[in-house]
C-alpha cells in the first residue's frame, strides 16, 4: 500500500525530471568483457560444484517447510488409508511453523518449481522432488556470483570483479546455500543488485 501510494504521488515528491549527473560514478569504459568472461567461468564452476547436491535428502528444516508450507504430506485417515493433505497457498504465504523457517518469496517460487516438475514427470505418488524444490535456490545462487562480479566492476574494481566471484563460487557456505531449499541464495543475489542500483541512482538519479 505504501509503494502504491508513492507511485500515485510520484510527480509531487520525485523532484525534477532530470537530476544532475555525477560523472565520478559512471560505469567503467573498459574491462567489461574480461570481467564477464571470468564471471561466466565462476558461475559455471559454482553450478558444477552445487549440482550434485541437489538430490540429497532433505535436512530437517527443509522437510518441515515442504510438509507444512510448500507441498503437504501423507497421513492415515480413520480407515487406515494413506491420504495426501495438500498445503493451501495461504499457508505458503505465512510463517506457519511458529519460527522464521519459511522464507516466503523463495517458498512461493519453490512451490511453483515443484508443481511444474510434477506436471511434467507425473509421478505416481505425491513425493516431493528434492531437485525441483531446490532449483530456485540453485538459480539464485549461480546468478549471485555474476551479480557480485557486475557490482565490483560497476564500482570500478575490475581486479576484485575477476577474483571475488571465483572465491564465492567455491566457498563452502555459498555452495550449501546454492544447493539447499532455503532463501539465503536469494538474499545473496539481491544484495549486489541493490547496491548496484544505489550506485546507479547516485550516478544519474533516474529510474
Amino acid at each position: 500500500a505504501l509503494a502504491l501510494g508513492l507511485l500515485a504521488t510520484l510527480r509531487h515528491w520525485l523532484g525534477p525530471p532530470r537530476a544532475p549527473e555525477c560523472r565520478e560514478l559512471a560505469p567503467p569504459e573498459h574491462g567489461g568483457r574480461a570481467v564477464a568472461a571470468v564471471a561466466a567461468l565462476a558461475m559455471l564452476t559454482g553450478a558444477v560444484m552445487a549440482a550434485p547436491r541437489l538430490d540429497f535428502s532433505f535436512a530437517e528444516d527443509e522437510r518441515r517447510t515442504v510438509r507444512h508450507s510448500m507441498d503437504g504430506q501423507y497421513t492415515r485417515d480413520a480407515e487406515g488409508d494413506l491420504v495426501f493433505h495438500e498445503v493451501r497457498w495461504r499457508q505458503t504465504w505465512l510463517y506457519t511453523l511458529g519460527t522464521p523457517n519459511n522464507h516466503v518469496p523463495f517458498t512461493l517460487l519453490s512451490r511453483v518449481s515443484l508443481g511444474a516438475w510434477r506436471a511434467v514427470a507425473q509421478p505416481e505418488l505425491r513425493f516431493a522432488s528434492e531437485t525441483a524444490v531446490r532449483l530456485p535456490a540453485f538459480v539464485f545462487g549461480i546468478a549471485a556470483i555474476g551479480a557480485l562480479a557486475w557490482l565490483l566492476w560497476r564500482v570500478g574494481l575490475p581486479w576484485a570483479a575477476g577474483f571475488a566471484p571465483l572465491l564465492l563460487a567455491i566457498h563452502p557456505w555459498h555452495l550449501r546455500y546454492t544447493s539447499e531449499a532455503r532463501g539465503y541464495s536469494l538474499l545473496l543475489l539481491c544484495m549486489p543488485l541493490l547496491l548496484g542500483a544505489m550506485v546507479a541512482v547516485l550516478h544519474r538519479g533516474t529510474w
